[in-house]
């Protein structure tokens, strides 16, 4: 999915589709034998640009990559919701209301995923300053100015992290660019309660003037580290840090050299002592660890009980492409998922099939039950 600029479209993807109340992303850990409940809803904000328009190479890997990403992610209890293709103001937004709705609960999980591409700029006083690329930002050499009035300088995250009031928030960029917004890689350590403090922790997939390729090799080491792989000391638990390790060493080693992740924690003494945590799924499965300390309530698969039972972690359903008049807040049965502006096209795309009840609260309310067919489109206007 593209958006196009003549309409002013919007399109903002809901991966997971409509997902049942309950609890989601819940986990507890044991730390020298003793319980400490650390999650109670997880969500994630996966990004994707692969239609770029303006100078620079497509990536159409991009939109497969994000799918595996979920699908890891679902495994880890996590609620995740995706924009394709935005351009600076859209990304803004994306982040800006992913905070505002998720990230104000202390007791919150936060990933926020970048797939594109990334640039490295050296300032006339030496600095160098690293660049996310949204989808209409211009290749550098036709004009710097132009592309920098496009382009979302990583400083920009050092903001969006300290809005953020969840204890535990892990950036994650698919992307090659240098910078300082986060200090070098520390080594992992055994858990600890000082891993339950607040921390804002970064991942790169390359650092600057190195090309991250179509066929993401970062990504498939992403899921392997999730899987289990990532678990350092075999505890069952795999920490920011020890993700960031397994990364750096496993991209590097598959890349043949020519990709280099960089890791670490942001600057800044009140959010850099904990470490994101994650289950191994090693240990979930049931594989022999040391110390078996997992206790969580993350459901494996989302949707009914008797849809778990036979449906596979990628499951992707009908997609719902909502035309509308007015502004409001947009919910799918009972579930807020974002504030749409009037004569705008929002798409949700993997909502499970059967029948979804739709509605917009403002100054416009509306209501309608729509029934979404699997693997179709189903088209609603509020006007």
């Amino acid at each position: 999915m593209k958006v196009f600029l003549f309409s002013l479209v919007f399109i903002l993807c809901f991966v997971p589709g409509v997902l049942p109340q309950g609890t989601y992303g819940e986990v507890t850990v044991k730390i020298n034998g003793a319980d400490y409940p650390l999650y109670q809803h997880s969500y994630a904000l996966l990004i994707g640009v692969s239609g770029y328009n303006n100078g620079w190479p497509a990536l159409p890997g991009v939109r497969e990559d994000l799918y595996k990403i979920r699908a890891s992610l679902e495994k880890q209890g996590f609620r995740a919701m995706a924009i394709w293709d935005p351009d600076k103001d859209q990304l803004d937004d994306a982040i800006t209301d992913f905070i505002k709705n998720y990230g104000q609960d202390e007791n919150n999980r936060l990933v926020i995923y970048f797939a594109g591409h990334g640039y490295t700029s050296k300032s006339s006083y030496g600095e160098l300053i690293g660049y996310l690329v949204p989808v209409d930002a211009p290749r550098p050499h036709l004009g710097f100015g132009q592309f920098q009035a496009r382009a979302v300088e990583i400083a920009q995250f050092d903001l969006y992290s300290k809005r953020i009031q969840s204890k535990h928030a892990l950036f994650i960029f698919d992307a090659c660019f240098s910078g300082s917004l986060f200090t070098g890689k520390t080594l992992p350590e055994p858990l600890s309660a000082k891993a339950l403090e607040p921390v804002r922790q970064f991942i790169t997939s390359g650092s600057a003037d190195e090309q991250v390729p179509d066929k993401s090799i970062f990504c498939e080491q992403f899921i392997q580290a999730m899987d289990g792989y990532g678990d350092y000391d075999r505890d069952g638990y795999i920490t920011g840090t020890e993700l960031g390790e397994y990364l750096q060493k496993s991209v590097i080693n598959y890349s043949r050299g020519t990709q280099h992740p960089q890791f670490g924690k942001i600057q800044n003494p009140r959010l850099d002592k904990g470490e994101i945590i994650f289950i191994s799924q090693q240990s979930i499965a049931g594989n022999p660890t040391d110390t078996p300390t997992i206790s969580t309530t993350a459901p494996l698969h989302h949707g009914t009980p008797q849809d778990n039972q036979s449906r596979s972690t990628v499951d992707f359903d009908g997609e719902l492409k909502v035309i509308t008049a007015f502004s409001g807040d947009l919910f799918i049965d009972e579930v807020f998922y974002r504030r749409i502006v009037a004569n705008t096209i929002v798409m949700f795309t993997n909502i499970s099939s059967g029948s979804h009840t739709i509605m917009l609260k403002g100054d416009n309310p509306w209501q309608k039950t729509t029934d979404i067919s699997k693997d179709g489109v189903t088209v609603i206007e509020i006007k």
